[in-house]
């Protein structure tokens, strides 16, 4: 299978790209208001390592210009004999 991210754009707005450095990585809904710009996703069956798929959501954001992407889920996954692990998020942007 290898590995493979996913993007599902919900917001209208589009901005440039966000330094992938200042794009924070939460595990938890911040307290700030903002925008959900995506729902990402990446899965990954060849390195089984979550922090690569956590660090492919924090680039896809920030593809997106988001300024965060907020974990929803971080698992290992088994198709059949088959390994892997996948993560999802929300690629987000604060509301000024």
């Amino acid at each position: 299978m290898g590995c493979y991210g996913a993007t599902h754009q919900v917001s209208e707005d589009r901005y440039p790209p966000t330094a992938l450095g200042s794009v924070q990585v939460l595990y938890q809904e911040p307290k700030r208001s903002y925008e959900v710009l995506a729902f990402v996703n990446h899965r990954d069956t060849v390195t089984l390592s979550l922090s690569n798929c956590i660090a492919a959501l924090r680039k896809q954001a920030a593809e997106l210009g988001a300024d965060a992407v907020v974990i929803t889920q971080a698992q290992p996954l088994m198709f059949g004999s088959l390994q892997g692990v996948n993560a999802a998020g929300k690629a987000i942007r604060w509301t000024r």
